[in-house]
């Protein structure tokens, strides 16, 4: 089996034919180097969509990130590695489906998430959509009052707010229910702005903004009382 030392001179040299040979050997595809980096993070770095295929084969996790914040596929779009940064988004949202399925969040309130981050001094609703367990905090959220534009506005250890997070995860949508918004949809919009236009388009932002405000104000229609309907005959 390669050493670390001849792993890390065939990443330097980028050297995929030795790396391919060091993985089919039983290197650890899991290992870190001193920035955090994976093999697959080099992999991603380099576009070399055969060497993620076979690292992801032997079992390396795309839900990993480097000392930047950044994972795999973080690492192929900023290097703009189209092809590769495809196929890792899909094996990521496979991680994290099932990662969501068996991990459950110990909140149970917003409030306790809010007060995380306080005390943390980052985003635990970062954290939460980094680890793909955002669709249990928009449970909390429906039952609790819905969220605020902080909230979304927040920002996790790799400098991105929450809101944008999940549009890069393919998660927007997620935010389109009323019951998030229907008691702040200014927050909303003010959220919804702060995400890059690329990801809002296709979603309907005008309609459901419309929406939002729509029921508020009738919210504030005056309801009916009883004993004040036409006085009795004598």
């Amino acid at each position: 089996m390669a050493s670390a030392k001849q792993i890390d001179k065939a990443v330097s040299d980028r050297d995929i034919a030795a790396l391919g040979k060091y993985i089919d050997a039983g290197a650890d595809v899991k290992r870190r180097d001193a920035d955090g980096n994976t093999l697959l993070h080099h992999a991603a770095r380099f576009g070399e969509i055969a060497l993620v295929e076979k690292l992801t084969a032997k079992g390396a996790k795309t839900f990993v990130h480097n000392n930047d914040g950044d994972t795999p596929w973080d690492v192929a779009v900023m290097w703009g590695h189209d092809a590769v940064a495809t196929r890792l988004d899909a094996v990521l949202r496979a991680e994290m489906k099932s990662a969501a399925e068996i991990e459950k969040i110990s909140y149970t309130s917003l409030q306790q998430i809010r007060d995380a981050s306080q005390k943390n001094g980052v985003s635990e609703f970062h954290a939460l959509a980094s680890k793909g367990l955002f669709a249990q905090v928009i449970a909390l959220a429906e039952k609790d009052g819905g969220f605020c534009a902080a909230d979304m506005l927040e920002k996790g250890r790799d400098g991105t707010t929450v809101i944008l997070k999940l549009a890069q995860q393919g998660s927007l949508a997620s935010l389109l229910k009323p019951a998030l918004w229907s008691a702040r949809p200014n927050d909303f919009q003010n959220a919804w702005l702060n995400v890059p236009k690329n990801y809002r388009d296709g979603h309907d932002f005008d309609g459901f903004v419309s929406g939002l405000r729509q029921a508020k104000l009738q919210s504030y229609a005056k309801p009916k009382l009883p004993g004040l309907g036409k006085p009795p005959k004598l």
